[in-house]
């Protein structure tokens, strides 16, 4: 017997309004968790690349100052055992030490040839990290240590915290009626350093601006450069211990490290923290819509068991006169079995569809948001969306057979 004669006679006691509902259900789960997966390890990437959005969260970390501290009773700086057991911890990264200059600096500034006759001379701080915490990486900023045949040292690269030229623009020039000078000219304006006590021994060497920092608010100089000036004219005979961290932290692990931080009495920016806030609250966004998609696909399949249920309870006697004909039940199976394929092979495609097309929607968002995202649909989310649609298979394939095989075994004799 061909299928058109069959599906004739077995689909005239059905109704296709719960069809319809139980499909467009299923379809409308499957897409949200589709999306859900794809929007979860799309933001993942985006948050934990090096060279966009967060990345590895990087947190200046210290000792809360206390009162004690005020009296010079307390101690600020960081033991090697505290270093060790922080880098130790599952959600960080890496820690870095920052190192400082232990004699008296000054930096002269001369912006003349901006129209500033005066320039500026402060006092300053320098300190150092290793490369691999620094928010830029300018190729210019080396320094080689000199030789012997040397008489003066090599120019030095700074880097400046970009707070340091928006407090120029917009509130020191603005007061004095100076101009304002953008972080390109800024980079020529020729720069000296005053290191140690004229009185006993300094150093003059001439300096220039390699970048501006955004991470670090700190006047930053290559690592080997401290270390040799601090050589060269520090009073102190032994190393200063640390008394500040960079920390390289996991983004999503943000509220362990806060925790751990305020036990242990460390003081970091609050601002910063609240990146890893904005990742859980993602995550959680992202969880509720999967869950939702679950729920949904959870209640269509139990209306497709149920549908089929009716509807071989509704065909039982055309069922049961066909097996009298001499069709085996797993002829009958085998018929409902590649409609339902179909029905779920159209709502893969339909679901595939919406995922793409919201895919393609989301992408070109966050390309005009400056983000580079991917644009490809992910592997696990076609995982995902093979393993519900088989699940669901299997599920109405038992359903079908258990009820198709009831009908085929002999009456009972009342």
């Amino acid at each position: 017997m061909k299928n058109a004669p069959l599906q004739k006679l077995l689909l005239r006691t059905q109704k296709p309004s719960q069809l319809l509902a139980a499909t467009f259900g299923a379809m409308l789960g499957l897409s949200l968790i589709l999306i859900a997966v794809q929007m979860y390890f799309n933001f993942r990437n985006i948050l934990n690349a090096p060279d966009q959005g967060i990345g590895s969260q990087y947190l200046v970390v210290n000792k809360e100052i206390s009162v004690l501290n005020s009296l010079n009773l307390g101690n600020s700086n960081f033991e090697t055992a505290e270093i060790q057991e922080l880098s130790k911890l599952p959600f960080v990264s890496a820690v870095g030490a920052f190192e400082s200059n232990q004699y008296p600096a000054k930096a002269s500034l001369n912006l003349a040839q901006f129209g500033v006759n005066n320039g500026f001379v402060t006092d300053i701080f320098m300190e150092s990290v290793e490369s691999q915490f620094l928010d830029l990486k300018p190729s210019q900023f080396q320094w080689t240590i000199p030789t012997s045949n040397q008489t003066s040292l090599p120019e030095v690269p700074i880097i400046l915290p970009t707070d340091f030229i928006n407090l120029y623009n917009f509130n020191y020039a603005p007061s004095r009626g100076l101009p304002q000078i953008s972080k390109d000219v800024i980079k020529l304006a020729p720069f000296q350093l005053l290191l140690g006590d004229p009185l006993k021994k300094s150093m003059l060497v001439n300096a220039r601006i390699a970048g501006f920092s955004n991470r670090i608010g700190s006047v930053l100089v290559p690592i080997n450069f401290l270390r040799y000036s601090n050589q060269q004219l520090s009073q102190n005979n032994s190393p200063a211990k640390p008394n500040k961290l960079i920390i390289a932290a996991q983004p999503n692990k943000l509220p362990e490290l806060q925790n751990y931080l305020d036990e242990m009495g460390y003081e970091t920016n609050q601002e910063l923290m609240r990146n890893g806030k904005f990742q859980t609250l993602l995550n959680v966004i992202l969880g509720s819509v999967a869950a939702l998609g679950l729920i949904v696909i959870f209640v269509a399949v139990s209306s497709f068991v149920l549908y089929l249920q009716l509807s071989i309870t509704q065909s039982k006697y055309e069922l049961e006169t066909l097996l009298r004909l001499g069709l085996s039940h797993h002829q009958l199976t085998r018929w409902y079995v590649q409609g339902i394929a179909l029905i779920l092979l159209g709502i893969s495609l339909l679901s595939s569809a919406i995922l793409y097309t919201t895919n393609h929607y989301v992408y070109k968002h966050l390309i005009r948001l400056d983000f580079q995202p991917e644009k490809h649909i992910h592997t696990q989310v076609i995982y995902a969306g093979t393993a519900l649609i088989l699940a669901v298979f299997l599920v109405q394939y038992k359903t079908i057979k258990n009820q198709i095989f009831q009908l085929s075994l002999p009456s009972k004799p009342k």
